[in-house]
């Protein structure tokens, strides 16, 4: 005899068994017995069919215990019968067991629950459910002693456990168990790791957990110990550029289960290739300050800083980092050009508020006419200066007066009149930057004289004006015959020679008129005569 199932829905009792051998073909019948309520067996009813192995018998009276067996009439060898064993109506229950654990994989990171073989002898399988709704939602059943929970359903849930037998009755519901469940952040600035989870449930409380980490893909280790009761840790000092993954682990007496992982590819920040001051320059009464800077992708902005003497340096500002383009200019309207050099360096700030690079530090030309030596020497090209030249301010246009490959002195500028600047040439010369000091305006009084007789054939062959403070461009002479034709003009960077016409004049008395500018805006008008002599 195998069972006797009863299904309470209809009271109808499924008896089941397993035919017996006909090694002689002398098969008669099968004759079924039962017993009431621990009564005398009676004949319940007779198969003559050999194949079958199961009878349904329908009570009459509800709630009645009964018992059967079965006798096989045959002939064979003598023996007319065989007698089974005697069973009762199946109405024990499974035992009731719980989950052992449910834990994620560590290497497919599905959730796999695990249980104990169940004590009762009649275990048909185990069937699983989603306790989320507290009913259950069938999940799926196994005769294993383990079931992928991931593979019907993804995520998070209470997982509960049934153990069913040959009668299809079923245990009660486990206690529902569900993951460790562990979410974390990484903050590469401060190079740490915010984990935080939701403990494990199942076991009540927990006597502890772990944190386990495995750096670059190697084998895990326990990277810190915890009290069964902590929901966060924070991770410190990571080294950015490692492949780091986590996971936590939870244990209650001799059990343990793992959280899902939590992965990170971290990377260091990138650092500029190049962060070069190009320039410092003066411009309309301005300091402008130039720079390049080279990949910075992970650069947030630049911090310009100064000093006045080289040593002490301030920030002046910062400036955010733009995308498209590697150039940079700032105008510093803070300090003042006309009163000394100002020095200044950039650095670069990353995003996470650092210094990743810092350029080499430049000082502005200064021009002091006071001091012997007149200007400074312009610092912060690589490759030097190739020359220092005098520029001077002539009808709003700068011309170079003179060139030194060392710092002007005060002889070079005796006799230069009006405004003026110095230059610094970079010797680079794929990219010749050129920086200009503050503008100085020299004050000399007008002062000139004429010449009144010239031979074309000795030394004193021109007509000249001469003097201090003018302004030659703006300046002009005018020459007339003695009948009051004009025969020459020109500003007084010119001279005349005594032609008209591309011919030599006649010896004799010619008259001019000069107006002359100064530089501090004076004007003067001399008129006369002048002798040709042959």
């Amino acid at each position: 005899m195998l069972r006797a199932c009863i299904d309470y829905d209809n009271d109808i009792v499924t008896i089941s068994w397993v035919p017996p051998l006909d090694n002689c073909n002398s098969f008669e019948k099968n004759v079924i017995y039962g017993s009431e309520n621990l009564g005398p067996f009676k004949k319940i009813a007779e198969i003559t069919d050999l194949s079958i192995s199961e009878y349904p018998q329908a009570l009459t009276i509800q709630n009645t215990f009964w018992r059967y067996y079965i006798i096989t009439h045959t002939d064979c060898g003598g023996s007319d019968s065989l007698g089974s064993d005697t069973i009762d109506i199946d109405v024990k229950y499974p035992t009731n067991i719980g989950l052992d654990s449910i834990s994620y994989d560590l290497t497919t990171q599905n959730i796999i629950a695990g249980w104990q073989p169940n004590p009762s002898v009649d275990t048909k399988h185990y069937e699983l459910y989603d306790y989320s709704s507290g009913s259950g939602d069938y999940l799926g059943k196994t005769t294993m002693l383990d079931f992928n929970i991931t593979s019907v359903r993804g995520g998070r849930f209470p997982v509960v456990l049934a153990t069913l037998d040959s009668c299809n009755l079923s245990s009660l519901l486990s206690a529902p168990h569900e993951t460790t469940f562990l979410s974390s952040t990484i903050d590469t600035c401060t190079r740490s790791i915010n984990l935080q989870w939701k403990l494990y449930v199942g076991w009540g409380d927990l006597d502890s957990q772990a944190i386990y980490l495995s750096v670059n893909k190697g084998t895990f280790f326990k990277a810190g110990s915890l009290d069964g009761k902590q929901t966060s840790s924070i991770y410190e000092g990571i080294v950015l550029g490692d492949e780091l993954t986590f996971f936590i682990r939870s244990y209650k007496k001799d059990k343990s289960t793992s959280s899902n992982t939590n992965h990170f590819e971290t990377r260091k920040l990138i650092e500029p290739e190049e962060l070069t001051l190009k320039l410092v320059d003066v411009k309309d009464n301005n300091l402008i300050i130039s720079w390049l800077c080279k990949n910075q992708n992970d650069t947030k902005e630049f911090n310009i800083l100064y000093s006045e003497d080289g040593s002490s340096f301030k920030k002046l500002t910062e400036i955010p980092r733009t995308l498209d383009s590697e150039k940079y200019s700032f105008r510093d309207k803070t300090n003042n050009p006309n009163i000394q050099s100002f020095y200044y360096y950039i650095t670069s700030i990353n995003k996470c508020n650092d210094i990743s690079l810092t350029s080499a530090r430049s000082a502005s030309l200064f021009l002091d006419t006071t001091k012997n030596i007149i200007h400074n020497r312009y610092i912060g090209w690589e490759s030097g200066v190739a020359n220092y030249g005098i520029e001077k301010e002539e009808s709003f246009t700068w011309n170079t007066d003179q060139e030194n490959t060392e710092p002007f002195e005060q002889a070079n500028i005796g006799g230069i009149g009006g405004c003026f600047r110095i230059t610094a040439t970079e010797s680079d010369q794929d990219e010749q930057n050129i920086a200009h000091s503050n503008v100085v305006c020299s004050v000399i009084p007008l002062n000139f004289y004429i010449t009144t007789a010239l031979n074309p054939n000795s030394s004193n062959n021109r007509f000249v004006v001469k003097g201090r403070g003018i302004d030659k461009e703006k300046s002009e002479f005018l020459i007339y015959n003695r009948w009051g034709e004009l025969i020459s003009r020109g500003n007084l960077n010119q001279e005349w020679g005594g032609e008209y016409k591309n011919k030599k004049v006649s010896s004799g008395i010619y008259m001019y008129i000069v107006k002359v500018y100064g530089n501090n805006g004076e004007y003067k008008e001399g008129k006369g005569t002048v002798n040709v002599v042959r």
